[in-house]
């Protein structure tokens, strides 16, 4: 009986100690291996597999702005050389069917497109008057103007890469005037020194029949026909 006492005395002084109290604060403090912080660990796990996706969808996502980007960047350049290109072309088509013979006769077909070291110099039937027009092409820069009759004329800026006119006859043997006469032209629309935008090669080629002068071959065989 008195062992029981002192037990029973023993177990309430230990319960009402302060010590024991702060046992037990500690120990609820304490974390326990239960299954729900198991539970916290995979939803981690979990974030960063969704944090992997997500990267990987949107750098797929920005490929695909980008090209799409680059693609929008590369039509616009195509129009934009086309535009220019057919400026040029019909700046050239208008000057070269009206061109005309150095001092007006055949027999100085040879000079007719005179070469320089820009371009090319030709002569050029306007309200019954010859005048001047030059051709010049700056490869630098791909730049090019027009000179006519003392004016300057800018044609296009940075947009030419390669320009080529060439002079081609049709000359019968044994005959003294060619028979045909017409321009060959090589254009090559670009901006120059660029590359991150890589563009292809538009190159230009058509045949230009000078009017007066076919009029002045004909009027030259007027009696038999131009030979053919």
């Amino acid at each position: 009986m008195l062992k029981s006492n002192l037990e029973r005395l023993t177990e309430n002084n230990l319960q009402n100690c302060p010590f024991s109290t702060i046992a037990r604060i500690f120990s609820s403090m304490i974390p326990k291996r239960t299954f729900r912080n198991r539970q916290r660990a995979f939803t981690l796990l979990e974030l960063i597999i969704t944090l992997a996706i997500f990267v990987s969808i949107a750098s797929i996502l920005y490929d695909f702005v980008w090209h799409y980007f680059r693609s929008y960047v590369q039509v616009d350049e195509k129009i934009e050389n086309e535009a220019e290109t057919w400026q040029i072309v019909n700046s050239l088509q208008t000057d070269l069917s009206f061109c005309d013979f150095p001092d007006g006769t055949p027999q100085t077909w040879e000079g007719l497109l005179a070469t320089t070291s820009t371009g090319f110099r030709i002569n050029k039937q306007k309200s019954g008057v010859r005048i001047p027009v030059e051709y010049k092409y700056d490869r630098v820069r791909g730049d090019l103007f027009k000179e006519e009759d003392g004016r300057n004329y800018s044609i296009t800026r940075n947009r030419l890469k390669n320009f080529l006119v060439e002079m081609k006859v049709e000359k019968p043997e044994g005959r003294e005037i060619p028979a045909k006469i017409w321009f060959h032209l090589v254009i090559e629309p670009g901006k120059i020194g660029t590359s991150s935008v890589p563009l292809g090669t538009f190159v230009y080629e058509t045949q230009i029949f000078p009017y007066f002068i076919n009029k002045k071959l004909n009027s030259k065989f007027w009696e038999t026909g131009i030979p053919r």
